[in-house]
């Protein structure tokens, strides 16, 4: 390969990385870590049909809302909420705009409430569904501490209209052992879709494998007529 295919190679490789490196897209969520209204308390309970904090609506049955205390540790500001309620396996859910055929990803945290009893509520479970897809994520408590710590989980879901609802929700229950007061913290929600690559960066990944395709044809003595031009 000469110099200058070298030098093509490389910079359309370090174009493509900048772009892949981009800004993501805005959260599509309100509200997404729960600090609004804020509260000085807590935990205190939500039952289903609330829309106590801006964007959201409880779904299913009850839930608990609080801030920084021996029981809510919060990992995104200081206010998060137990999907587990007073007592109740509730859900939190919220409409927002989608462009349909896109390809959106959520994150979030996810903890438990380490308070209940043991072995039974040791494992939290935590399901979310968006656009006729759904998935389920589980989290172990440490049985020897109440401080929480924090996983951040991904997943990604087709839009199928120019709206969308998501809903987190505990999967615990009651035939399972679970008392429906400690379950799975949620905390950091975001919404974003994912940005399809540029005509300008697919051109320059076509140009990077066009080197390289030359350069693999220029290794045989002889380059196979029909393979290279």
């Amino acid at each position: 390969m000469t110099r200058s295919f070298a030098g093509l190679v490389t910079w359309c490789s370090f174009a493509f990385i900048i772009h892949l490196a981009a800004p993501a897209a805005a959260n599509s969520i309100i509200n997404g870590s729960f600090e609004l209204p804020g509260f000085p308390y807590g935990p205190f309970g939500l039952g289903s049909g609330s829309t106590y904090f801006p964007g959201w609506i409880i779904t299913r049955d009850t839930i608990d809302y609080g801030a920084d205390s021996p029981w809510f540790e919060c990992a995104d500001g200081t206010y998060c909420i137990d999907l587990d309620g007073t007592p109740g396996f509730g859900g939190v859910a919220q409409t927002f705009p989608t462009t349909v055929g896109s390809l959106y990803r959520v994150t979030f945290l996810l903890s438990g409430n380490a308070a209940g009893g043991y072995p039974e509520e040791a494992v939290k479970h935590l399901g979310v569904s968006a656009a006729g897809a759904s998935a389920e994520f589980d989290f172990i408590t440490d049985r020897t501490s109440l401080v929480q710590r924090w996983e951040q989980h991904e997943w990604l879901f087709l839009a199928v209209s120019p709206e969308t609802t998501i809903e987190f929700y505990s999967l615990d229950t009651a035939e399972a052992g679970y008392s429906g007061l400690y379950g799975p913290f949620l905390d950091g929600v975001v919404v974003a879709a994912v940005p399809e690559p540029s005509p300008a960066a697919l051109a320059l990944v076509g140009l990077a494998l066009l080197a390289a395709r030359r350069r693999g044809c220029r290794t045989f003595r002889r380059c196979p007529t029909k393979r290279c031009s």
